[in-house]
């Protein structure tokens, strides 16, 4: 009788842990873990999986011995320990790869995940302590698994940088508040963001974060939220930020690393760990936000919790809002890139910062009031390049100062004189438009990163080619007309 059955089919089973957890990664880990398996069998037995847990079933029923298939188990920990370079796994191109060892936490899922397969599809169930006598992974397969090495401050800003396309780059300033995972962040909908509050809220649902465990409550810097609700602007609230709808979340997450294997290697960051991988990851960001809330609060538990570890999680979460911003706000200082936030006790220290702060106001101004005359100059040099319209111009030093955070107050100046040139039918202008302070030597050193990236490395012919083109050729042959000033 069919329907009185206790086993249940693969299919059955791919299903329940859906259902457990909502979460498709679970399934994909059993898929990978049974996929290894079916090699394993056919290498060793020349059978498929489902042959042998027939024929371990079928002594199971006999006497209820479960050391047959713990000795299975860990020949199995044993085969995937080591590298089976002629045996090819299948790929959705149909090229696949070589079959590659497993290190410690690998093999401690895969195994997991095949016992749990021979009791619900076999009948076969393994007693935890003898399971624990049979199977063992040695404690030097787990110290392979080496954490990403956290990004300093200076190799973070490099990156970012580099980094043309809008969606990666605001993604990476959301990584590096809120010390999200990767998969975390691409699964992070429009809806989860809070912009009213302050600082901005980020809500990380259960069914999003690892180990499905609790929802995670992290914030945004000025100087992350910024960046991100620009890409917001533009979705619906059930849209995805920082990847298409229709994406798979694990394949957009493969193309990215490979994305960063490259922008490592450009930057001369590719060093690599004994395990072969990168030692500075995608994960490394998130690292650099953790590190960050620990020099910040002076308490590592509290970074691990804000981190969604597991262990410490809760004793971030139990916290009250006030005290969860309190934590964000001490690690501010340490995760901001390209922005300096002074935070002092002492009000004689305070008076002083403050005195000095309007003497630099002072200066400033001067400097900036003292830009006018130049800037005809500027437009005289700019002449021979046959410029017919400074739109191009504008909206190429709006676009490249937004990247070195131009603050909201000169972002309004800048657009409000393109919008009154476009009434009054005339071209805007740039004086009015050019409303920054003069740079430290540190913005200096940053905008000519910006320059290098921006300005088309062909002839002016071959950058007149497309408008897309021209307009940064001009937009960075401006800047560096305003960046002679501090050679």
């Amino acid at each position: 009788m069919d329907y009185l059955s206790d086993k249940l089919t693969e299919e059955q089973l791919f299903k329940l842990t859906f259902d457990k957890g909502k979460s498709n990664d679970s399934v994909q880990v059993l898929k990978s873990a049974l996929s290894n398996f079916e090699y394993f069998t056919q290498d060793q037995f020349k059978k498929t999986r489902l042959q042998v847990l027939d024929d371990l079933s079928n002594e199971f029923k006999k006497n209820r011995d479960t050391r047959a298939p713990l000795i299975l188990l860990h020949r199995f920990r044993e085969w995937i320990s080591e590298d089976h370079l002629e045996i090819r796994t299948v790929s959705g191109n149909g090229a696949g790869r070589p079959l590659k060892a497993k290190r410690g936490k690998s093999q401690k899922d895969y195994l997991s995940q095949v016992k749990k397969w021979m009791r619900h599809c076999g009948g076969i169930k393994i007693d935890i302590d003898d399971y624990r006598d049979f199977v063992s992974i040695p404690n030097s397969a787990m110290e392979e698994e080496d954490e990403a090495q956290p990004l300093t401050r200076d190799e973070l800003k490099e990156i970012i940088l580099h980094t043309m396309n809008p969606v990666r780059r605001s993604k990476f300033y959301f990584m590096k508040c809120t010390a999200a995972r990767h998969l975390e962040t691409l699964r992070v909908k429009k809806k989860y963001i809070d912009f009213s509050k302050d600082p901005v809220m980020v809500r990380l649902p259960k069914h999003i974060v690892k180990g499905k465990t609790r929802t995670r409550i992290v914030y945004l810097d000025k100087e992350a939220s910024s960046k991100v609700e620009d890409i917001c602007n533009r979705l619906s609230d059930d849209d995805y930020v920082f990847m298409p709808n229709d994406a798979i979340d694990t394949n957009f997450r493969n193309n990215e690393n490979r994305w960063w294997g490259n922008m490592m290697a450009k930057l001369h960051l590719d060093q690599k760990g004994e395990n072969g991988h990168l030692k500075k990851r995608i994960h490394s960001i998130r690292s650099f936000a953790m590190k960050a809330v620990e020099k910040g609060n002076n308490d590592s538990v509290i970074a691990d919790a804000y981190g969604g570890h597991k262990k410490f999680v809760g004793k971030y979460l139990d916290k009250t809002d006030e005290e969860r911003n309190e934590i964000f706000k001490k690690s501010e200082p340490y995760m901001s890139l390209f922005s300096e936030i002074v935070t002092v006790d002492n009000e004689e220290i305070k008076e002083q910062y403050q005195k000095q702060m309007d003497i630099m106001q002072k200066q400033i101004d001067d400097l900036k009031y003292g830009l006018t005359g130049r800037m005809n100059m500027y437009n005289e040099q700019l002449a021979p390049l046959d410029i017919s319209s400074t739109h191009y111009l504008a909206n190429s030093l709006l676009s490249l100062m937004i990247e070195l955070g131009l603050s909201e107050e000169q972002k309004v100046t800048m657009m409000k004189e393109f919008e009154q040139a476009k009434k009054e039918n005339r071209e805007p202008d740039l004086r009015k438009a050019w409303n920054q302070p003069r740079l430290t030597q540190e913005q200096v050193k940053e905008m000519r990163v910006l320059l290098n990236n921006y300005r088309h490395t062909g002839s002016k012919k071959q950058a007149s080619q497309s408008n897309h083109r021209l307009t940064r050729y001009r937009g960075s042959e401006y800047l560096k007309l305003l960046l002679s000033e501090y050679e």
